[in-house]
């Protein structure tokens, strides 16, 4: 099932009772409510990070199209990535046309695409590719689809700064097991309907930073906020 398809596209329908929950496979669990999707606005550190941007832009998991929009109303042209059927839907009756689907980690799904004067990971998707390896190989894909001087902006979080018990256990067991300590594995939940295990991996700025080094790229700024999720920067060198 389309667990986030599905919540997205029935919160645009106006849904407003049932619950979408992120799980941990700790059994740590906490809101992930529709409505963010839908803001009108860039959270402060992508709004930041994004200054004045130029089109054209590639959103990579695009969800429900709240960056699309945003980027459609100052004029800029803009292009959503999506592996949600119903996510690509709720972007489409919302106006957003230029959105298709696609897995960015399967060869050759990007091919014909770009090139971008920015390419988005916000909504800390730089951890789709789940290991520090997969990572680099995300970032090798998505450099030939840059313009000479493109970049890619991403967010993700600095789990040492997470002060909650049940991160801090989390974590210091990721490290004992000899997986990264951003580790993280989830499954979504909408109104008691759960959707399948996935793996996700969020990365300090400074391992970001040493990582997107290894593939060419250079962290030309990075946005703290909140303290521990961050914006940063990539430029090719």
């Amino acid at each position: 099932m389309d667990i986030i398809g599905t919540a997205l596209l029935e919160y645009h329908n106006g849904e407003r009772n049932r619950r979408l929950m992120i799980h941990r496979d700790d059994g740590f669990c906490e809101p992930l409510p529709p409505a963010a999707f839908f803001a009108d606005a860039p959270l402060p550190h992508e709004a930041d990070i994004l200054g004045s941007p130029t089109g054209p832009v590639l959103d990579i998991g695009c969800g429900a199209g709240r960056h699309l929009l945003w980027l459609r109303e100052r004029g800029i042209a803009a292009t959503g990535l999506d592996v949600s059927s119903g996510a690509l839907e709720t972007c489409r009756l919302r106006g957003c046309r230029d959105v298709l689907r696609a897995d960015v980690l399967a060869p050759g799904a990007l091919h014909g695409l770009g090139p971008f004067a920015t390419i988005l990971l916000f909504g800390q998707n730089i951890g789709l590719g789940v290991t520090p390896r997969g990572v680099g190989a995300l970032l090798r894909t998505l450099a030939p689809l840059l313009t000479p001087e493109g970049r890619i902006v991403f967010t993700s979080v600095d789990t040492r700064l997470r002060k909650q018990i049940a991160h801090v256990t989390y974590r210091q067991a990721n490290v004992a097991a000899g997986r990264p300590p951003g580790h993280n594995r989830f499954r979504l939940e909408y109104d008691g309907t759960f959707g399948p295990w996935f793996d996700w991996l969020y990365l300090g700025p400074e391992k970001a930073a040493k990582l997107a080094a290894t593939c060419g790229f250079q962290a030309t700024r990075t946005v703290r906020w909140q303290p521990e999720t961050y914006a940063m920067e990539l430029r090719r060198v």
